[in-house]
């Protein structure tokens, strides 16, 4: 596990993995803490595309994808790049990627309506 990772982040690399559905991240019994040991290099790459997506430049977006992040979290990116992210070379890069502009959340708002509120 790369060093200086946060709190947050290794929180999304757990979930992102799938490991808290396996079991693989159970603590030992002598409640010392360890460092899961199942997370797929994919979740790595997809927690720097979340990244990237909130902050980041349009290269590191492409440097996530071509790590292997996950794109089927691309239409939710999108959402996230439109509030948090100025750059808008980020969004066209999740747009490239496959990201769909006219998708809606929950609440029936595209990214675009997200933008807007910002």
């Amino acid at each position: 596990m790369p060093k200086g990772i946060g709190p947050f982040r290794l929180l999304a690399l757990i979930l992102l993995s799938g490991a808290l559905t396996t079991g693989a991240c159970t603590l030992p019994e002598d409640g010392a803490t360890r460092t899961p040991e199942a997370i797929p290099v994919h979740a790595y790459a997809t927690a720097d595309l979340f990244k990237a997506a909130e902050g980041g430049t349009a290269a590191e977006v492409k440097a996530a994808l071509s790590a292997g992040a996950d794109p089927g979290v691309l239409n939710d990116l999108l959402h996230l790049a439109a509030v948090f992210n100025a750059n808008p070379s980020v969004a066209k890069a999740l747009i490239e990627a496959g990201a769909d502009p006219g998708v809606r959340d929950v609440a029936r708002q595209a990214p675009l309506h997200w933008a807007a509120w910002t």
